[in-house]
């Protein structure tokens, strides 16, 4: 089995991963050939019932392609590594958006680039393949179902994969160690240490192939374990789950959370199962009435 079969990191990555009612989802596993590189295809479309439904992209250390496929065009682009709380975009009524998120140690295979060139930034996908995503765009276009988009991603993702990269083995290893959460509270010297490798190298390779160092993964994996447990029971006591996922007391698991989800992890259990009130100004903090004051536009960077 190859070694990065083992990692599965599964991250919470939007808030529409949480809602309920008011969004059609769909998802699936990556065939096998794309399965090393692409960890899901992925699907929200806004029901009738909402005007618009507010995303907030969780940081997650994860690189998606997403496609806003809406009544006139399609919009394509990349979001890099996350390491930040903030809203970054809007769906309306209408709009089908499409994506896949690429596993995080294998993402460079298809972007050509490190990851830390990519870190909070969201970039059109024809600033990577200019000849290829005109094409990609208009087949989306005229496609109807969940699947005849993922096929049609899947061969667009093989045309531009570079498989010959191989990450280095020194990274798998520590990166395996990371995502256990026995080795996840050792001391990082540790971890480097024992696969007999510096500290300085290991950061160096963190930050090529994930854009985040191994203490900003381990802060966000934390957290990541934190959401998953709240989603499944939402009135788990914040004490316990302190204990478990390695805070230091539940005061600490509350700061970490706040900073790095943007919600307390009250405020985060309360919504978890709910379709968004429209206001919801600690998630997108924007003024409702943006929604028709201008057009929504892709920018290339956060706001």
């Amino acid at each position: 089995m190859n070694k990065t079969d083992k990692m599965g990191y599964r991250p919470v990555r939007t808030s529409i991963d949480i809602s309920g009612p008011g969004v059609a989802v769909h998802k699936c596993p990556a065939p096998a050939d794309l399965a090393p590189y692409v960890e899901e295809f992925w699907q929200y479309k806004v029901s009738q019932s909402l005007d618009y439904m507010p995303m907030q992209v969780f940081p997650s250390g994860c690189v998606s392609l997403r496609f806003n496929i809406m009544p006139r065009r399609v919009d394509s682009v990349i979001y890099g590594p996350s390491t930040n709380n903030r809203m970054k975009a809007l769906f309306f009524q209408e709009w089908v958006v499409f994506g896949a998120t690429l596993r995080p140690d294998r993402a460079y295979h298809l972007l050509g680039l490190t990851l830390a060139e990519l870190r909070d930034l969201r970039i059109n996908l024809d600033c990577f393949w200019p000849r290829l995503t005109g094409d990609l765009e208009d087949q989306m276009y005229e496609t109807d179902t969940f699947k005849q988009r993922v096929d049609l991603l899947a061969t667009f993702l093989r045309k531009v994969l570079r498989a010959n990269t191989e990450p280095s083995t020194d990274f798998l290893n520590t990166f395996q160690d990371l995502l256990s959460s026995a080795s996840r509270s050792d001391d990082l010297s540790l971890t480097a240490k024992r696969h007999q490798i510096s500290c300085r190298t290991m950061r160096r390779h963190f930050h090529q192939y994930l854009g985040l160092g191994p203490k900003q993964m381990e802060r966000v994996l934390r957290a990541q374990g934190t959401m998953r447990h709240l989603i499944k029971s939402p009135t788990n006591s914040l004490s316990a789950l302190s204990h478990d996922h390695g805070y230091s007391d539940q005061s600490h698991l509350t700061r970490e959370f706040r900073d790095i989800v943007g919600l307390s992890p009250k405020r985060f259990a309360s919504l978890v199962g709910k379709a968004h009130d429209k206001t919801l100004p600690e998630w997108t903090g924007l003024d409702p009435e943006w929604r028709h004051a201008c057009d929504f536009k892709e920018t290339h960077r956060f706001r």
